[in-house]
Protein backbone atom coordinates (compact mmCIF):
# COMPACT_ATOMS: atom_id res chain seq x y z
CA UNK A 1 0.00 0.00 0.00
CA UNK A 2 1.03 3.61 -1.29
CA UNK A 3 2.02 6.32 1.65
CA UNK A 4 0.09 9.77 0.89
CA UNK A 5 0.35 12.98 1.62
CA UNK A 6 -2.61 14.90 1.84
CA UNK A 7 -2.73 19.06 2.08
CA UNK A 8 -5.47 20.13 3.08
CA UNK A 9 -6.97 24.25 2.50
CA UNK A 10 -4.21 25.90 1.30
CA UNK A 11 -4.72 29.64 0.68
CA UNK A 12 -2.61 32.87 0.34
CA UNK A 13 -0.92 33.66 3.19
CA UNK A 14 2.20 34.08 3.56
CA UNK A 15 4.21 32.59 6.54
CA UNK A 16 3.10 36.04 8.46
CA UNK A 17 -0.77 35.24 8.07
CA UNK A 18 -1.10 38.27 5.92
CA UNK A 19 -3.35 37.66 2.78
CA UNK A 20 -0.40 37.59 -0.71
CA UNK A 21 -2.13 39.07 -3.54
CA UNK A 22 -5.68 40.69 -2.64
CA UNK A 23 -8.09 40.40 -5.55
CA UNK A 24 -5.18 39.29 -8.14
CA UNK A 25 -5.96 35.24 -8.38
CA UNK A 26 -2.83 34.80 -10.13
CA UNK A 27 -0.64 36.05 -7.63
CA UNK A 28 -3.17 34.07 -4.83
CA UNK A 29 -2.42 30.85 -6.66
CA UNK A 30 1.55 31.36 -6.79
CA UNK A 31 1.28 31.95 -2.91
CA UNK A 32 -0.90 29.19 -2.81
CA UNK A 33 2.18 27.12 -4.75
CA UNK A 34 4.61 27.71 -2.64
CA UNK A 35 2.34 26.83 0.70
CA UNK A 36 1.06 23.60 -1.02
CA UNK A 37 4.88 22.80 -1.86
CA UNK A 38 5.95 23.64 1.88
CA UNK A 39 3.71 21.13 2.97
CA UNK A 40 4.56 18.48 0.66
CA UNK A 41 7.99 18.85 1.47
CA UNK A 42 7.27 18.72 4.99
CA UNK A 43 5.57 15.60 4.31
CA UNK A 44 8.43 14.00 2.35
CA UNK A 45 7.21 14.28 -1.08
CA UNK A 46 6.91 17.15 -3.70
CA UNK A 47 4.86 19.15 -6.17
CA UNK A 48 5.99 16.49 -9.28
CA UNK A 49 4.58 13.80 -6.83
CA UNK A 50 0.88 15.23 -6.44
CA UNK A 51 -2.14 12.79 -8.19
CA UNK A 52 -5.22 14.59 -7.49
CA UNK A 53 -6.26 18.26 -6.60
CA UNK A 54 -9.48 20.04 -5.63
CA UNK A 55 -9.35 23.65 -6.32
CA UNK A 56 -11.93 26.20 -4.96
CA UNK A 57 -12.04 29.40 -6.86
CA UNK A 58 -14.04 32.71 -6.28
CA UNK A 59 -13.60 34.31 -9.11
CA UNK A 60 -14.36 30.88 -11.90
CA UNK A 61 -14.55 33.93 -15.39
CA UNK A 62 -10.71 34.34 -14.47
CA UNK A 63 -9.69 30.48 -13.74
CA UNK A 64 -8.08 30.95 -17.68
CA UNK A 65 -5.23 31.91 -15.27
CA UNK A 66 -5.40 29.27 -13.33
CA UNK A 67 -4.61 26.72 -16.01
CA UNK A 68 -1.84 28.84 -17.53
CA UNK A 69 -0.43 28.67 -14.07
CA UNK A 70 -1.22 25.23 -13.39
CA UNK A 71 0.77 24.03 -16.44
CA UNK A 72 3.51 26.22 -15.53
CA UNK A 73 3.66 24.89 -11.96
CA UNK A 74 2.67 20.78 -12.92
CA UNK A 75 3.78 20.37 -16.02
CA UNK A 76 2.50 17.68 -18.81
CA UNK A 77 0.75 15.65 -17.93
CA UNK A 78 -1.06 17.42 -14.92
CA UNK A 79 -2.46 15.40 -12.17
CA UNK A 80 -6.00 15.16 -12.31
CA UNK A 81 -8.04 18.22 -10.71
CA UNK A 82 -11.33 18.96 -9.75
CA UNK A 83 -12.74 22.66 -9.52
CA UNK A 84 -15.37 23.79 -7.54
CA UNK A 85 -16.88 27.06 -6.62
CA UNK A 86 -15.22 28.60 -3.69
CA UNK A 87 -18.53 28.57 -1.12
CA UNK A 88 -18.22 32.58 0.82
CA UNK A 89 -15.51 32.62 2.69
CA UNK A 90 -14.91 33.99 6.79
CA UNK A 91 -12.15 36.33 4.53
CA UNK A 92 -13.64 37.60 1.58
CA UNK A 93 -9.84 39.02 0.14
CA UNK A 94 -9.58 34.54 -0.14
CA UNK A 95 -9.77 34.14 -3.91
CA UNK A 96 -8.50 30.45 -4.21
CA UNK A 97 -8.36 27.59 -1.82
CA UNK A 98 -6.72 24.22 -3.12
CA UNK A 99 -6.18 20.73 -1.63
CA UNK A 100 -3.60 18.05 -2.48
CA UNK A 101 -3.13 14.80 -2.54
CA UNK A 102 0.70 13.14 -3.33
CA UNK A 103 1.93 9.81 -3.25
CA UNK A 104 5.61 9.84 -0.98
CA UNK A 105 8.18 8.30 -3.84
Amino acid sequence: MADFVVVGGQIARDAAGNVVGKGDLQEQIEQVGKNVGACLQAGGAAVKDIVFTVSYVKQPAEFDKYTDLRQRYFGAPSPDSTVVPMPPSTDPDLLVQVEAFAKIP
